[in-house]
């Protein structure tokens, strides 16, 4: 399968996402410790190829439906492991409604990085409404006006 070649770390990057849930530093909350990982994988992408080609990649995956549609497809399949990994590091038995919720938003918040001009600004602005509700962030956008 082609789009496979293109999306050949799947394994790899569920266990990169588990991993930042799992061995944190003390005092480190989840989201933060998942923003982190986020962050640094944008960061890493630019580093390793530089600004343009990380650019014209994301432009290129993200104008071919099938490819976009397969990578939102393998990245949610890591929402059940997620879940569990978080219910896990908070000594509950299975994951709730609200860490199902969370690994949803968690995960579409990355596919929404890909797709950005400005993941890290994406990314904050993600991490905020996750970590803050949106009820405060719409009252901090309306004293903007």
């Amino acid at each position: 399968m082609a789009k496979a070649l293109v999306f050949d770390e799947d394994d790899e990057q569920r266990e990169r996402l588990l991993s930042p849930v799992r061995d944190r530093a003390d005092g480190v909350g989840i989201s933060r410790a998942i923003r982190d990982l986020y962050a640094a994988e944008v960061n890493a992408n630019v580093d390793e190829h530089g600004e343009d080609v990380a650019r014209v990649f994301m432009r290129f995956l993200n104008a071919t439906p099938a490819l976009r549609d397969y990578a939102a497809k393998m990245w949610l399949r890591h929402e059940d492991a997620l879940a569990a990994a978080i219910a896990d590091e908070l000594g509950l038995p299975a994951p709730t409604r609200e860490i199902r919720v969370y690994s949803r938003f968690v995960l579409q918040l990355q596919l929404l990085v890909t797709d950005s001009d400005d993941p890290l600004a994406t990314l904050d602005a993600g991490f905020a409404v996750l970590e803050n509700g949106w009820g405060e962030t719409e009252g901090q956008l309306r004293g903007r006006a």
